[in-house]
């Protein structure tokens, strides 16, 4: 699919750990619950060193991806799920990023008139939506078989940054 790149075990094991332990317990993250998933948001000024370290992983693994300014943390119990939507092409620049932690997840694409498109993604994989498997594909996560956590980093358009 156009636009989509997986990057598997693109984070080592004690990466992620500290990137687990720092989601289930810094004090920065404003949390919520909504639809079984556990939110956190957070804004670059609050981003723990991990992150960075992140961040420059990801732009080695696609040099397009940089200046990310906005990050949601989700955790989710075995079970959970979420379902395809669009991620707004008002609020949101054209690349989003995905970081997969702890177990496998099962993305999926769906698109009107398509047979949906299904894609194992490992624990500590980075992944990538552009173009097409952004704008033009609905995406969610199917119901996850273990505790899974993951962090999606997107950039900020002029109308976001107005209203937030």
């Amino acid at each position: 699919m156009d636009g989509f790149f997986l990057f598997p075990d693109a984070i080592d094991s004690t990466l992620e750990q500290k990137i687990i332990n720092i989601i289930e317990t810094d004090s920065r993250f404003v949390r919520y619950e909504k639809t079984g998933k556990i939110f956190y948001h957070m804004s670059p000024r609050d981003f723990p060193d991990e992150w960075n370290k992140l961040l420059k992983i990801i732009e080695g693994l696609h040099s397009s991806c940089k200046g990310f300014d906005y990050s949601l943390q989700l955790k989710y119990e075995k079970g959970v799920y979420f379902s395809s939507h669009y991620d707004s092409r008002k609020r949101w620049e054209e690349f989003i990023v995905g970081v997969n932690l702890n177990s496998e997840a099962e993305l999926y694409f769906t698109k009107k008139g398509t047979e949906s498109v299904y894609i194992k993604v490992p624990p500590r994989s980075i992944y990538v939506l552009s173009g097409e498997s952004r704008y033009e594909w609905r995406h969610g996560i199917k119901k996850v078989k273990q505790l899974r956590y993951s962090i999606t980093f997107r950039k900020k358009t002029e109308y976001e940054k107005n209203i937030s």
